[in-house]
């Protein structure tokens, strides 16, 4: 059995750079959201800033999913044609 390399561990773990920054921007998102409640008057505690942290990251591994995919398919058809044995 071989030992997996970081990116095979944060692909399999779910955890990666793209699906992180979405998260802490949808938090940054959220929270701008829960200032402007409270200053409305509206007590919501921290919901939208780790609804939209979720959301974030979310839309983050949906992206790297994709561009898992999208790498997997090229490296193929180049390992393919040029690397014929």
């Amino acid at each position: 059995m071989r030992e997996l390399n970081q990116q095979e561990i944060e692909h399999v773990s779910g955890a990666g750079f793209i699906a992180d920054a979405t998260a802490t921007l949808g938090y940054g998102l959220g929270s701008v959201i829960d200032m402007g409640l409270k200053l409305a008057g509206v007590n919501v505690a921290k919901q939208p800033s780790e609804a939209t942290q979720t959301l974030g990251r979310g839309i983050g591994m949906v992206v790297e999913s994709s561009l898992s995919i999208v790498t997997s398919v090229f490296s193929s058809i180049y390992n393919s044609v040029f690397k014929r044995n």
